[in-house]
């Protein structure tokens, strides 16, 4: 009897999604900070395991201060199966415990809570147009330090207390076309910018290209040069999903730029807007 290829072989993906979580201590079990390399492995064998029983294809990060993905599917039940699981997921239940750590030691009321680790995730899903090659050719779950590369200059603990103000799609697209003194700032890579960027409509300036190759240069090579001259501007920064606005606008408010706003769910929640 002839023997047919797995699913995946013979059924291109039409479905991505794209999220991302800041493991903040807030919203975090204690366990996870205490001990994050065993729980980081578990979350990896987690992410592996998951991934590859519904055929997903794509790229995911895992650190002890959070997640970052882009994953490929066949269909958006498949997405949909992927992102329920990821709702349900519980620290404890799907981890289990370090060696020596008993449950009556962690396990009350507000840590329960804190144990759902993937709630409240923004998942941001797209169609994969018709024609086009998939996204991804294979599937990739790495650990690393940061899932956000700042050599360690913005920690997880200081997004929640110093990051900039979220504004909505809405919120966004009004301020950038109603009020003045407006400085946009892109921080994606420069090769992103060159393919197309915001412009205040009142003035026809382009966003700023801090032309970074790599993240990790937006301190050093961009807010030291140029938050000076941004210090009593309004700052309106954005990037694809949101990821590195939170830890930018960090690096800017820490060189004293105080009104700064980013762009709540980056260019993929604006295009579904506008």
């Amino acid at each position: 009897m002839k023997t047919l290829p797995p699913l995946e072989a013979t059924t291109s993906h039409t479905r991505v999604v794209l999220f991302y979580k800041y493991f903040v201590p807030e919203e975090c079990p204690r366990l996870l900070s205490q001990h994050p390399e065993f729980f980081v492995d578990k979350l990896l064998e987690f992410q592996k395991d998951l991934c590859t029983r519904l055929g997903l294809k794509g790229r995911i990060l895992l650190s002890s201060e959070g997640v970052n993905g882009t994953l490929s599917g066949r269909d958006r039940s498949t997405i949909q199966e992927y992102i329920s699981t990821m709702d349900s997921f519980d620290l404890l239940q799907d981890c289990g415990l370090p060696v020596g750590v008993e449950i009556d030691e962690v396990d009350d009321e507000g840590e329960r809570r804190k144990r759902k680790l993937f709630q409240n995730v923004d998942w941001k899903e797209s169609s994969v147009d018709d024609g086009l090659d998939e996204p991804f050719p294979d599937l990739k779950v790495s650990v690393v330090k940061e899932i956000v590369s700042t050599g360690g200059l913005v920690k997880v603990e200081d997004i929640p207390e110093h990051t900039g103000k979220h504004l909505s799609p809405e919120e966004w697209h009004r301020t950038l076309v109603e009020e003045d003194n407006v400085v946009l700032i892109d921080v994606r890579n420069t090769f992103e910018h060159d393919i197309g960027h915001f412009v205040i409509p009142k003035t026809g300036e382009v966003a700023m290209n801090p032309e970074m190759v790599t993240f990790s240069s937006f301190d050093s090579n961009f807010c030291a040069k140029n938050a000076d001259q941004l210090k009593d501007k309004k700052v309106l920064m954005y990037c694809t999903g949101g990821i590195r606005c939170e830890k930018a606008s960090v690096m800017l408010r820490n060189r004293g730029v105080q009104d700064v706003n980013q762009l709540q769910g980056g260019i993929h929640r604006y295009l579904e807007q506008y």
